[in-house]
């Protein structure tokens, strides 16, 4: 809808609301800043990888986070390894796999389709 600056400052409140801590929003701004919305998805995955080994968590799982972020840069296999274990772990977020345009491009993958049956879809 050619809306991607003000997309991109929701992302950066729901940040906030979600507790993400000052520095990392500095750092996802600056991100946006020098790469627009793929330089803000590289530093979201960099972040969300900071958080996971430091045993953090996030509103609705760091592996839904993680899987939403590689979506939206469009890498098939980590997409798809984070989707797994979004349904290995049963997060909720899962279940956005029917709606998340961040999944069209894997919406004709075999492993897409056994993991969104896996999660109850027809």
């Amino acid at each position: 809808m050619g809306r991607a600056d003000e997309a991109m400052e929701d992302l950066l409140r729901y940040r906030t609301l979600a507790g993400t801590s000052s520095e990392d929003l500095a750092l996802l701004k600056s991100a946006r800043a020098a790469g627009g919305v793929r330089g803000y998805r590289l530093q979201e995955v960099e972040m969300l990888r900071r958080q996971l080994k430091a045993g953090g968590t996030w509103p609705y799982g760091l592996a839904t986070a993680l899987a939403l972020a590689y979506g939206a840069l469009g890498d098939r296999e980590a997409t798809i390894e984070w989707l797994q274990r979004c349904t290995d772990t049963l997060e909720d977020g899962a279940l956005g796999m029917k709606q998340g345009r961040e999944y069209d491009f894997l919406r004709d993958d075999p492993r897409f389709q056994t993991l969104y049956h896996r999660v109850g879809y027809p």
